[in-house]
């Protein structure tokens, strides 16, 4: 799995209040998925702990 980086743009102005209300609902719906989708994201991850790496030895030594 490979993360992607998030960037906001241009963001629209909110007030305090809302960006904290945004905040809050953000880490709901997180624990929302972790608790939907928990077990298959521990399995996936320790799937990817036990693959070797390809290129643990691989010299990028090209010229160019």
């Amino acid at each position: 799995m490979n993360p992607i980086g998030l960037t906001l743009g241009e963001t629209p102005t909110l007030s305090d209040e809302t960006a904290v209300d945004m905040l809050a609902f953000l880490y709901e719906f997180i624990d929302a998925f972790e608790q939907a989708y928990g077990m298959q994201i521990e399995r996936y991850e320790q799937y990817c702990a036990q693959q070797p790496d390809l290129f643990e030895n691989f010299e990028d030594d090209i010229p160019f």
